[in-house]
């Protein structure tokens, strides 16, 4: 909704539908070093 700002999440994306330059590996890593 426009105007209220707010969206809704109908289904996660495929592996296929990201944005190929996100790195996988250091999102893993990056929470890992949180625990």
């Amino acid at each position: 909704d426009a105007e209220k700002l707010e969206g809704s999440l109908t289904r996660l994306p495929e592996r296929d539908e990201i944005n190929p330059e996100i790195n996988e590996a250091l999102i893993v890593e990056y929470y890992n070093k949180m625990l």
